[in-house]
């Protein structure tokens, strides 16, 4: 099992979120963040933060998606994310895929791969 940290533009949140339940992969978390790559203030966007303790630094808002896969499903799910988000400039995304250790299901005490599917 793995779980993805998925980081997009909002712009592309609905389209990256369509494709993947198109693709049955409906059990997803989202969230509004801030952050910066290593490109600086050079890269144009739409959203900055006026956050004082950025330090001078600016803050681009974007959308973090949590989604936890089988290991078989890993290069679909990131394929599918990248085919949506690539336009090519600075800003695109990032994907970290991180090894799962376990998971349960509260509700039927499920583990492992049957907790997530």
């Amino acid at each position: 099992m793995k779980l993805l940290v998925i980081i997009i533009r909002h712009e592309k949140y609905r389209e990256t979120r369509k494709a993947l339940e198109d693709l049955e992969f409906v059990s997803y978390s989202s969230r509004d963040i801030l952050g910066r790559g290593n490109i600086g203030s050079s890269l144009e966007v739409k959203k900055k933060t006026d956050d004082k303790d950025t330090r001078g630094s600016i803050l681009y808002s974007r959308k973090m998606i949590e989604i936890c896969v089988t290991d078989k499903d890993v290069d679909q799910v990131t394929d599918i994310i990248v085919r949506v988000n690539q336009s090519g400039h600075h800003g695109d995304g990032k994907i970290f895929v991180l090894p799962l250790k376990d998971a349960y299901r509260v509700r039927t005490a499920e583990k492992g791969d049957n907790a997530i599917v």
